[in-house]
């Protein structure tokens, strides 16, 4: 049977797993990045078609292809 010492050693690696990974989950691997000016381009243009409503919703795109 485990002892308390070795129940706290255990809970506290699983503490720093769970953290690890939640930061590993939450973290922009771009960050400090700089956008290409042709992706730049690409990305402003994709939100000038949403807000103009010339988008399709995946429902609409899964529809027209019978997926």
């Amino acid at each position: 049977m485990a002892t308390n010492k070795h129940k706290n050693q255990l809970a506290q690696t699983v503490r720093k797993q769970v953290a690890a990974a939640f930061r590993e989950l939450l973290s922009d691997p771009d960050a400090g990045y700089e956008l290409r000016p042709a992706f730049e381009a690409r990305l402003k243009k994709s939100v000038a078609s949403a807000r103009a409503g010339r988008t399709k919703s995946f429902a609409e795109v899964f529809r027209r292809f019978r997926v």
